[in-house]
């Protein structure tokens, strides 16, 4: 039974630093989408500005 609860918890620590990761990930992604559409929008000021 102890080597069961052990086990568990193992696996509970490999999962929980997995979504850790993933949420990791996912904030940079969100970052990263952020500064493109920043950028996009200069990209737009720039062409509106030139015609």
């Amino acid at each position: 039974m102890k080597i069961e609860k052990e086990k568990t918890e193992e696996l509970l620590k490999a999962k929980d630093e997995i979504l850790k990761q993933k949420d990791e990930e996912i904030e940079n992604r969100g970052k990263e989408q952020e500064k493109l559409q920043v950028e996009l929008k200069k990209f737009q000021k720039l062409k509106e500005f030139q015609t």
